[in-house]
């Protein structure tokens, strides 16, 4: 597996509107492990506390992105996208709107 990781971050620009419970790979949405996206103008961030997961660009499946406590990953509006967890996991995903 590449062991790529995202560099874009959340910069002030940036407003929280919102966030997932903490899940693991027991109570993890179903819908997280299918492919699909971000409504226009909402930002997804994936902020692990613990193990890791591996999410996928569809366009990109040959590279997936490890997300852990050191690395986690903004999620572009509109894009494809999914993940797989192989083993014991925390996390949650935080929402934002750019300002205009």
């Amino acid at each position: 597996m590449n062991k790529k990781f995202q560099n874009l971050i959340l910069t002030k620009e940036y407003i929280k509107t919102g966030e997932t419970p903490y899940m693991t790979e027991k109570t993890v949405f179903s819908d997280l492990l299918k492919s699909h996206s971000t409504p226009k103008d909402k930002y997804g961030h994936i902020v692990v506390s613990n193990g890791e997961l591996k999410f996928f660009w569809e366009d990109d499946l040959e590279n997936p992105i490890l997300i852990n406590e050191k690395n986690s990953i903004v999620i572009i509006p509109e894009k494809n996208h999914h993940i797989v967890i192989e083993n014991e996991v925390n996390f949650k995903i935080e929402f934002y709107k750019k300002l205009d």
